[in-house]
């Protein structure tokens, strides 16, 4: 492991973060790490600590200066493609670990003066389709019609329908959890 990896798991080792987000800040951590080996022309067992806060920028004078913003923008430019939901967890990573390097180890936290906006790519919210009487009527028939279950799955699709919840939410319905006088699932 490198010590760059090192330094990721000793990061949330020691963060409250729950497990799957532990596990998600640790993969985009280390795909971050493997940017930085590409940067400095080494291998990603090489990628120390020291490397992420200095970085060359002339390789024929070796000039060494902390990490720059760019390269945190040239990366997210660079990973465009991969979709908003990775960018947002990428910057959720990295703004974790700049924060946790700058307390413990003194490490300027460049985040904040990135250049590169979040919110400018995010999607298009899809426009929600409402279903009408008819469209609704044809559903149930369809019920009716290719249905093993007609009565449970009707109530399961009617319930789906009024109450807007989402399937595992009315799959995981126990008896005790329906209010059926007050109108009230818990």
């Amino acid at each position: 492991m490198s010590p760059f990896g090192i330094e990721i798991d000793n990061f949330l080792l020691s963060s409250n973060l729950a497990r799957r987000t532990k596990q998600n800040y640790r993969n985009r951590l280390y795909e971050f790490a493997e940017y930085l080996s590409k940067l400095i022309d080494e291998p990603i067992e090489n990628v120390n600590l020291s490397m992420v806060y200095y970085t060359p920028y002339d390789d024929e004078n070796n000039i060494y200066d902390q990490i720059d913003p760019l390269i945190i923008d040239e990366f997210f430019e660079a990973n465009l493609f991969k979709g908003y939901s990775w960018l947002a967890s990428m910057k959720s990573a990295l703004s974790t670990l700049f924060k946790h390097l700058s307390t413990t180890n003194n490490f300027e936290n460049v985040l904040p003066a990135i250049e590169f906006k979040l919110e400018d790519h995010k999607p298009e919210p899809k426009i929600k389709r409402v279903l009408n009487r008819q469209e609704i009527l044809k559903l149930i028939m369809s019920i009716v019609k290719y249905s093993d279950n007609v009565e449970l799955d009707c109530l399961l699709f009617v319930t789906l329908l009024s109450t807007g919840c989402r399937i595992n939410e009315v799959l995981s319905l126990k008896r005790r959890d329906i209010h059926s006088e007050n109108n009230i699932f818990f």
